[in-house]
Protein backbone atom coordinates (compact mmCIF):
# COMPACT_ATOMS: atom_id res chain seq x y z
CA UNK A 1 0.00 0.00 0.00
CA UNK A 2 3.23 2.09 -0.48
CA UNK A 3 2.70 5.08 -2.72
CA UNK A 4 -0.66 5.47 -2.97
CA UNK A 5 -1.34 9.00 -1.96
CA UNK A 6 -3.24 7.01 0.70
CA UNK A 7 -4.93 9.75 3.58
CA UNK A 8 -6.38 9.56 7.13
CA UNK A 9 -5.80 7.39 9.87
CA UNK A 10 -3.83 4.11 9.53
CA UNK A 11 -6.89 1.50 9.58
CA UNK A 12 -7.23 -0.27 12.89
CA UNK A 13 -7.79 -3.41 10.90
CA UNK A 14 -4.43 -3.91 9.98
CA UNK A 15 -3.76 -5.07 13.54
CA UNK A 16 -5.93 -8.03 12.64
CA UNK A 17 -2.98 -8.78 10.39
CA UNK A 18 -1.63 -12.06 12.35
CA UNK A 19 0.28 -13.52 10.02
CA UNK A 20 1.78 -10.55 8.42
CA UNK A 21 5.48 -10.05 8.08
CA UNK A 22 5.91 -6.87 6.51
CA UNK A 23 3.62 -3.35 7.09
CA UNK A 24 4.79 -1.08 4.20
CA UNK A 25 2.25 2.24 4.21
CA UNK A 26 5.34 4.72 3.23
CA UNK A 27 5.31 7.30 1.07
CA UNK A 28 1.56 8.70 1.56
CA UNK A 29 -0.07 11.13 3.60
CA UNK A 30 -1.36 8.93 6.62
CA UNK A 31 -1.80 11.23 9.76
CA UNK A 32 -2.95 10.22 13.13
CA UNK A 33 -0.93 7.73 15.43
CA UNK A 34 0.45 4.83 15.23
CA UNK A 35 -1.88 1.93 16.35
CA UNK A 36 -0.89 0.71 19.77
CA UNK A 37 -2.29 -2.65 18.68
CA UNK A 38 0.82 -3.32 16.12
CA UNK A 39 2.51 -4.50 19.39
CA UNK A 40 0.26 -7.76 18.55
CA UNK A 41 1.31 -8.58 15.09
CA UNK A 42 4.34 -10.61 16.63
CA UNK A 43 5.46 -11.97 13.16
CA UNK A 44 6.65 -8.59 11.49
CA UNK A 45 9.57 -8.40 10.29
CA UNK A 46 9.53 -4.84 8.52
CA UNK A 47 7.72 -2.18 9.74
CA UNK A 48 7.71 0.77 7.17
CA UNK A 49 5.76 3.68 7.62
CA UNK A 50 8.44 6.58 6.61
CA UNK A 51 7.36 9.52 4.49
CA UNK A 52 3.66 10.31 5.83
CA UNK A 53 2.34 12.94 8.02
CA UNK A 54 2.21 10.25 11.59
CA UNK A 55 2.12 12.12 14.72
CA UNK A 56 1.90 11.22 18.83
CA UNK A 57 4.76 9.00 20.25
CA UNK A 58 6.01 5.93 19.32
CA UNK A 59 4.27 3.16 20.94
CA UNK A 60 6.12 1.05 23.17
CA UNK A 61 4.07 -1.77 22.54
CA UNK A 62 6.39 -2.09 19.31
CA UNK A 63 8.75 -3.64 21.80
CA UNK A 64 6.81 -6.63 21.28
CA UNK A 65 7.76 -7.62 17.86
CA UNK A 66 10.79 -9.78 18.79
CA UNK A 67 11.20 -10.50 15.02
CA UNK A 68 11.10 -6.94 13.90
CA UNK A 69 14.39 -6.53 12.00
CA UNK A 70 13.47 -2.73 10.55
CA UNK A 71 11.62 0.02 11.81
CA UNK A 72 11.27 2.61 9.54
CA UNK A 73 9.25 5.88 11.05
CA UNK A 74 11.67 8.94 9.12
CA UNK A 75 10.31 11.63 7.80
CA UNK A 76 7.08 12.15 9.85
CA UNK A 77 5.47 14.35 13.02
CA UNK A 78 6.23 11.71 15.90
CA UNK A 79 7.09 12.95 19.12
CA UNK A 80 7.66 12.46 22.90
CA UNK A 81 10.60 10.50 23.76
CA UNK A 82 12.15 7.57 22.37
CA UNK A 83 11.10 4.13 24.51
CA UNK A 84 13.44 2.82 26.07
CA UNK A 85 11.44 -0.66 25.31
CA UNK A 86 12.90 -0.20 21.82
CA UNK A 87 16.19 -1.96 23.43
CA UNK A 88 14.48 -5.65 23.95
CA UNK A 89 13.82 -5.91 19.99
CA UNK A 90 17.00 -7.99 19.93
CA UNK A 91 16.56 -8.56 15.81
CA UNK A 92 16.42 -5.32 14.70
CA UNK A 93 18.82 -4.43 12.07
CA UNK A 94 17.65 -1.14 10.67
CA UNK A 95 15.90 1.65 12.73
CA UNK A 96 15.63 4.84 11.03
CA UNK A 97 13.72 7.98 13.14
CA UNK A 98 15.42 10.83 11.58
CA UNK A 99 13.38 14.03 10.49
CA UNK A 100 10.70 13.96 13.28
CA UNK A 101 9.75 15.54 16.81
CA UNK A 102 11.72 13.06 19.38
CA UNK A 103 13.06 14.48 22.43
CA UNK A 104 14.85 14.14 25.28
CA UNK A 105 18.28 11.43 25.64
CA UNK A 106 18.93 8.93 22.96
CA UNK A 107 17.76 5.61 25.53
CA UNK A 108 21.08 3.56 26.32
CA UNK A 109 19.35 0.34 25.95
CA UNK A 110 19.45 1.08 22.27
CA UNK A 111 23.14 -0.23 22.61
CA UNK A 112 22.18 -3.59 23.05
CA UNK A 113 21.05 -3.84 19.56
CA UNK A 114 24.30 -5.94 18.42
CA UNK A 115 22.40 -6.37 15.12
CA UNK A 116 21.96 -3.02 14.47
CA UNK A 117 23.88 -2.04 11.18
CA UNK A 118 21.11 1.67 10.75
CA UNK A 119 20.28 4.16 13.54
CA UNK A 120 19.03 7.16 12.34
CA UNK A 121 18.30 10.32 14.52
CA UNK A 122 19.39 13.12 13.27
CA UNK A 123 16.76 16.07 12.72
CA UNK A 124 14.78 15.49 15.70
CA UNK A 125 14.89 17.60 19.33
CA UNK A 126 17.06 15.10 21.02
CA UNK A 127 19.84 16.07 23.32
CA UNK A 128 22.63 15.28 25.75
CA UNK A 129 25.31 12.41 24.98
CA UNK A 130 25.18 9.60 22.45
CA UNK A 131 25.50 6.69 25.18
CA UNK A 132 28.54 5.00 25.71
CA UNK A 133 26.57 1.69 24.37
CA UNK A 134 25.76 3.02 21.31
CA UNK A 135 28.89 3.86 20.57
CA UNK A 136 30.55 0.90 21.30
CA UNK A 137 28.32 -0.87 18.85
CA UNK A 138 29.80 1.22 16.67
CA UNK A 139 33.52 0.31 17.61
CA UNK A 140 32.20 -3.62 17.66
CA UNK A 141 33.11 -3.36 21.31
CA UNK A 142 30.69 -6.02 22.99
CA UNK A 143 32.15 -6.18 26.11
CA UNK A 144 28.60 -8.54 27.34
CA UNK A 145 29.88 -11.56 24.84
CA UNK A 146 32.78 -13.32 26.01
CA UNK A 147 31.84 -16.15 23.39
CA UNK A 148 33.90 -15.89 20.02
CA UNK A 149 31.27 -17.31 18.15
CA UNK A 150 28.98 -14.63 19.67
CA UNK A 151 31.83 -11.64 19.15
CA UNK A 152 31.93 -13.08 15.00
CA UNK A 153 28.08 -12.41 14.84
CA UNK A 154 28.21 -9.06 16.04
CA UNK A 155 27.28 -6.42 13.56
CA UNK A 156 29.26 -2.82 13.51
CA UNK A 157 26.42 -0.01 13.75
CA UNK A 158 27.23 1.00 10.07
CA UNK A 159 25.58 4.15 10.25
CA UNK A 160 24.60 6.81 13.24
CA UNK A 161 23.17 10.19 12.45
CA UNK A 162 22.34 12.62 14.84
CA UNK A 163 22.55 16.30 15.40
CA UNK A 164 25.96 16.87 16.57
CA UNK A 165 26.98 19.31 14.43
CA UNK A 166 24.45 21.66 16.08
CA UNK A 167 25.82 20.52 18.99
CA UNK A 168 22.20 19.43 20.52
CA UNK A 169 23.91 15.69 21.33
CA UNK A 170 27.51 15.47 21.95
CA UNK A 171 28.47 12.08 19.69
CA UNK A 172 32.35 10.84 20.28
CA UNK A 173 31.74 8.13 17.65
CA UNK A 174 30.11 9.93 15.00
CA UNK A 175 31.66 10.61 11.99
CA UNK A 176 31.65 14.34 10.95
CA UNK A 177 29.20 12.84 7.26
CA UNK A 178 27.12 11.56 10.21
CA UNK A 179 26.76 15.17 12.33
CA UNK A 180 24.02 17.73 10.98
Amino acid sequence: LNENSLTGTIPSELSGLLDADEIALFDNQLSGTIPDTFGGLVDLVKLQLHHNKLNGPLPSSLSQLKRLQQLQVQHNRLGGDIPSSLGTIINLQRLLLHDNRFHGKVPTSLGSHWELSMLTLHQNDLSGDMPVEVCNMRNNNNNNNENSSEQQRVTVLQLLTADCQSGNITCECCRPMECF
